[in-house]
């Protein structure tokens, strides 16, 4: 007598697993799947309806973008600023709004007395420490850049480096 061989079949959505579990419980009963056999796959789909029930549960995590504020600056303009910026370069989330995000804008940027102390320190780097040549070569552009690494995430090295050149006195 040859037997039926014993498949469950797909198991990518809940229904399918609940489907599959019926399927062993009725080939345990009628005794073509060992009872020993079918408990164990029974507890494994049961794991993976649990699984499955809670993936259902927890909503899909939210992408993040990230703005940069100092002091006085309005954050919803900087958000909806930095979701133009985004959906510019990713097309693909044209529609989406500022709630859509989770936004990390823990980081303040410099404040603008520390601005001001940079500022000072590049002009007097490039009055005593400089020569013409290395000014126009960008080694204290350089250096500045290496010293906000130190106190600002690298994404924003840049966004110091401009407002730090402005507050320059000419």
């Amino acid at each position: 007598m040859k037997t039926k061989q014993f498949r469950i079949g797909r198991l990518a959505t809940f229904g399918q697993v609940i489907k599959a579990l019926g399927k062993t419980i009725r080939a345990m009963s009628d005794g073509s799947l060992d009872s020993q056999v079918g408990a164990r796959i029974c507890n494994g789909l049961g794991i993976m309806r649990a699984c499955l029930e809670m993936a259902a549960l927890v909503p899909p995590p939210r992408p993040c973008l990230s703005i940069i504020t100092h002091e006085g600056d309005d954050a919803a303009a900087a958000m909806e600023k930095a979701l133009a910026e985004h959906v510019a370069c990713h097309p693909e989330d044209a529609g989406r709004t500022v709630e859509d995000f989770n936004w990390i804008g823990g980081e303040r940027g410099l404040s603008s007395r520390r601005v001001q102390e940079h500022a000072r320190w590049y002009s007097d780097a490039a009055y005593w420490s400089y020569s013409p040549n290395a000014l126009a070569a960008g080694a204290l552009d350089a250096e500045l850049r290496a010293i906000l690494r130190k106190e600002v995430s690298l994404e924003h090295v840049e966004i110091e480096f401009e407002r730090v050149v402005k507050a320059v006195p000419r």
